[in-house]
């Protein structure tokens, strides 16, 4: 886990991710994305990208709100079942509320939210901003449709093809779980994510990170940064 980034008081722009599957992922799916985008990208801006190690971006907030850099959290829905006195984990469909301390410490309305508002509140208002601050955790990909509980689930909901996963109508429930089950048999998650970004197959980012960048690339770093003394 990066516990210090003297590069964080530098840049533009930051970038803070869960774990190396994200670290490795998030560059190339930027690069695909300002492709499809040319002329729109800042060019000359250094973005920093920060492995935070599990759901731990909440203890960065403080520091972020002073550098008052653009910067995007990129984290996990990770909802649970908490209706029995053994709370545990859970496909999205399945409800409950999420776990997720970057989530639940974003602000006080959604200590106890629950999973089913945060995808409410993802398609009324994504993505979710304050000040300089961007939240980008899974939805789904169409709404209604099935939302992955990590980034292996959320990448094969977002490829289905490339999972063998019907793209055809199915109950969510069953989607997530066929989603769950295709990667939970795959190697490491640092070679899931290299796998399909040095592979050949051609695939989609992900509807919660390609929010979160484009958000991301939509900001103007130069303009907001602040001096820090």
């Amino acid at each position: 886990m990066t516990l210090t980034r003297a590069d964080f008081y530098f840049a533009d722009k930051a970038i803070l991710v869960e774990g190396a599957s994200e670290r490795i992922f998030v560059p190339a799916a930027e690069e695909k994305l300002a492709a499809r985008r040319p002329g729109e990208t800042p060019q000359h801006q250094y973005v920093t990208l920060m492995e935070v190690g599990g759901a731990h971006a909440h203890r960065f907030y403080p520091l972020l709100k002073v550098l008052g850099i653009p910067a995007l959290i990129i984290t996990d829905l990770d909802p649970v079942d908490d209706r029995e006195p053994e709370i545990r984990k859970c496909l999205v469909s399945e409800s409950g509320r999420t776990s997720n301390q970057s989530i639940r410490t974003w602000s006080p309305e959604m200590a106890d939210i629950t999973v089913a508002e945060l995808l409410q509140r993802a398609e009324t208002d994504p993505p979710i901003a304050s000040g300089s601050m961007c939240l980008a955790y899974q939805v789904p990909e169409e709404p209604g449709g099935p939302c992955g509980r990590t980034f292996e689930d959320a990448f094969a909901l977002a490829n289905r093809g490339l999972f063998g996963i019907p793209t055809g109508a199915a109950p969510a429930e069953e989607l997530e779980q066929q989603a769950r089950s295709s990667v939970e048999t795959r190697r490491s998650k640092v070679d899931f994510a290299l796998d399909h970004v040095l592979g050949d197959h051609d695939w989609q980012v992900p509807k919660y990170i390609r929010r979160g960048l484009e958000w991301l690339m939509a900001q103007d770093g130069t303009a907001t940064k602040v001096d820090v003394q």
